[in-house]
Parts: C-alpha cells; sequence; structure tokens
C-alpha cells in the first residue's frame, strides 16, 4: 500500500497547471492507494485578494467539493492564508468543522505566503490545529522563511501539534533536519524531492518512524512519480523493501494522520 501525504492541484495561469484530475490519474498510473491534496491556488503569492472575498474559505471550499467526491482516493489538507487578507478567521474554522471527515490536516506554506513560520499571523493556525489534532504539513527550505530550524522553534512552542517538514528543508547535504526528527518527538519529515539515498541513511539512524512518503505530484507533471533518483527507487522496492519502507510509504501516515483505508495489504490487514 501506498500513501502519499504531499500531492497539490490547482491552476495558476502562467505558474502551475494542476488540476485535481491529473493527480488522480497519476495515482491510478503509478499504484497510490490515497494521497492527501491542498490546493495551491491558495497561496498569496498565487492569487490575489481583492479585499472583499474570502479566498481562504472559498478556494479550500472548492477543493473540499472534488474531494468529497473522490473521497475513497483523497484527503484534504487546507490550505492556510495567515499573510492575506483576514488571516486566521472564524469563518475558516467553522469551513473544517463542516468538511471534517474528509479534512486531514493543515498545510502551510511560509514562502508563497512571504512570512515566517513562526511570525505570530501563523500561531492561530497552530492553536487551531491543536484544538483539533491536525497535523500540519509545513513547506521548508533553506530560506529565511521556512529554514527546518525555525519550524523547529514553532515545534518547541507548540509541543502537542503534530508538524511535518515537507521537503526536510530541500539540502540533502545537509545532516541537521535528521537531528531535529530526533530531538523533537513532534516533528516528522516527508519524502519529498528528498534524494532515495538520504531517505536510506535516515532509515539507518533509526528515524524511519518519522518519516512519511510525500512528493509534490504532479508539480513536475503527470510524471512525477516517475523520477528516477526520488521517487522511482520506491515503486522498484515497495514489495520486498522490508519493514521501514512500509512505515515510510503507508503505515506511519495512518497512525498520524488517522487514514482509514479500505484496501487491504499483503498479510490481509485493513489500513
Amino acid at each position: 500500500m501506498i500513501l502519499d501525504i504531499h500531492t497539490h492541484m490547482g491552476v495558476v495561469p502562467g505558474n502551475f497547471t494542476m488540476p485535481p484530475e491529473m493527480q488522480l490519474a497519476a495515482m491510478e498510473r503509478y499504484g497510490i492507494d490515497y494521497a492527501l491534496i491542498s490546493d495551491i491556488r491558495c497561496g498569496e503569492s498565487q492569487t490575489r485578494g481583492d479585499g472583499q472575498t474570502d479566498l481562504q474559505v472559498r478556494i479550500n471550499t472548492e477543493a473540499a467539493a472534488f474531494v468529497r467526491r473522490h473521497r475513497s482516493r483523497l484527503g484534504l489538507l487546507l490550505w492556510c492564508r495567515p499573510n492575506a487578507e483576514r488571516g486566521y478567521t472564524e469563518e475558516f474554522e467553522q469551513l473544517f468543522l463542516r468538511e471534517k471527515d474528509i479534512v486531514k490536516g493543515l498545510k502551510i506554506h511560509p514562502d508563497i505566503s512571504g512570512l515566517p513560520f513562526d511570525d505570530e499571523k501563523v500561531a492561530p493556525y497552530l492553536e487551531m490545529a491543536g484544538r483539533y489534532g491536525l497535523p500540519v504539513l509545513v513547506h521548508t527550505q533553506e530560506t529565511a522563511f521556512s529554514s527546518c530550524r525555525r519550524v523547529a522553534k514553532v515545534a518547541d512552542r507548540f509541543p502537542h501539534v503534530k508538524i511535518i517538514m515537507g521537503h526536510l528543508s530541500l539540502s540533502g547535504d545537509k545532516p541537521y533536519p535528521f537531528e531535529l526528527l530526533r530531538a523533537y518527538e513532534n516533528l516528522y519529515g516527508d519524502t519529498a524531492w528528498v534524494r532515495f539515498d538520504d531517505v536510506e541513511r535516515a532509515c539507518a539512524l533509526g528515524l524511519e518512524n518519522k518519516l512519511l512518503f510525500g512528493t509534490d505530484s504532479p508539480i513536475a507533471g503527470a510524471d512525477t512519480y516517475a523520477d528516477p533518483v526520488y521517487y522511482a527507487p520506491y515503486f522498484a522496492r515497495a514489495a520486498d523493501g522490508g519493514a521501514a519502507l512500509e512505515r515510510i510509504l503507508y503505515r506511519n501516515a495512518v497512525q498520524l494522520f488517522g487514514i482509514e483505508i479500505t484496501h487491504k495489504n499483503t498479510e490481509g490487514e485493513t489500513a
């Protein structure tokens, strides 16, 4: 079984062409059982507000409608807009409560927001995540907005919120994100654009329970999953990769997000 916790939808002319049907087709082609998806149109630098429309609620509502039609294959991560229009609002929380059977967590992209992850505008979303036990997937990169070190400061402030460092800072030559995974109980990482050999190195350090399969699909096109360095090795070794790979590909996601899948694995269990 394979669960992808980091996928996208959304068409932003000139930037991204990711209709949600593209991700579903990719999942079918590459044997992905279930994915968590977020709508990149919600990013502040992708869709400008007019000061009147609450785009955070409107776009996430549209995404929820699509996910609900495909709820056996998709779960929704609500994309947060802390640096736009109204920021966190009661309406945003009410949206979650209406859709909570399909919403599995929150997505925050500090670089697209143009806002450091530890800014006070982000705090209400983390408080909401703590109230409802929602994991938070945060884009990380070696920038002043989203480095893993900055995320670790937030993890220290919100110890009851599970935070997944998407991309592990896009810094395969720097071991410190792995050190943070070991140091903070509530910090996790995903494999999106993390080299497969770096993931193997993390497993050798005993961190397989802190890693989740994520890809950014279909951000590099309909065949993002075919990337020979980052993703193809998982499919080549899925059948005989052992307990560590099994944890990364689906068991950690099932546990962390409370995902219920009706597919059965090779041992006849229902995850």
